[in-house]
């Protein structure tokens, strides 16, 4: 698998939302979603938008689905580097997060484990003929011993409104 030299997605403020593009000329966007559920819990949920209409749609490409399983693992390492006592609940509710958080899982796992505590937990259906399609749910939570925070660094580009020149600002903490 490639590892690409550079990742651009865009972030919320409190890294709770994260956007990436991927596809023909960045027509699939993907958002991850961090929402807070109890007990320090919160929950990843993650969104397939195209900018196309249905009829347009353009399928994603084997290199396109490994780019977006690795960003969603570098989404999820910035946010627990920002919030290392969180636990991340990793719950598929659609046949897209199913697959997705499976095989990141499963392909990152020796990426994972020394950054990670990963905790499966098993959910059954109530009707007995589905017993085979039973949806784990997975938790994880960043070890004690990597959560060394990084410095940060934001990058702005804007337009003066004033005098109407481009500016470039670097914030750095730490």
């Amino acid at each position: 698998m490639s590892t690409p030299t550079c990742v651009r997605f865009e972030a919320g403020p409190d890294l709770s939302l994260f956007r990436f593009n991927t596809g023909f000329a960045g027509c699939a966007v993907f958002q991850l979603r961090f929402s807070a559920l109890p007990k320090g819990i919160y929950d990843a949920s993650i969104e397939y938008l195209h900018c196309f209409p249905g009829a347009l749609y353009i399928p994603l490409t084997d290199v396109q689905i490994e780019e977006l399983l690795l960003v969603m693992i570098q989404m999820i390492e910035l946010y627990t580097l920002k919030y290392p006592e969180r636990k991340i609940r990793l719950k598929a509710d659609g046949q897209l997060q199913t697959m997705l958080f499976r095989v990141m899982l499963l392909v990152h796992q020796d990426a994972l484990l020394p950054w990670f505590t990963i905790d499966e937990e098993r959910q059954r259906s109530l009707i007995s003929f589905f017993r085979g399609r039973d949806s784990p749910t997975f938790f994880l939570k960043r070890r004690p011993d990597t959560s060394q925070p990084a410095p940060i660094q934001t990058i702005l580009h804007t337009r003066s409104r004033l005098f109407g020149n481009p500016m470039h600002v670097q914030v750095y903490e730490n």
